[in-house]
């Protein structure tokens, strides 16, 4: 079921982004603690972020409340707008 999935969204191995996601956000936050290019390693987080939100959230394939909500998930994904429908 995954592996069909990931086909779909276009994704070229489940265990390669895996692999990926685990480097990015284990020690990509630890490099930037401990000041080890602070510059790459703020870089490859924020573009982690920005692809997973994309290939996870294609709202651009929905219409109506589906579009929205994609769209919302996506946003607050990469912390576009905040979370827990605050209005204010």
């Amino acid at each position: 079921m995954w592996r069909a999935l990931a086909r779909g969204m276009g994704l070229p191995s489940l265990m390669a982004v895996a692999t990926a996601a685990v480097i990015v956000q284990v020690f990509g936050p630890v490099a930037l603690i401990l000041g080890v290019l602070p510059r790459l390693s703020g870089l490859a987080l924020a573009v982690f972020v920005g692809v997973m939100a994309v290939l996870l959230h294609p709202f651009w394939q929905f219409s109506g409340p589906s579009a929205v909500a994609e769209r919302t998930l996506a946003g607050q994904g990469i912390g576009a707008w905040p979370s827990c429908g605050s209005r204010g």
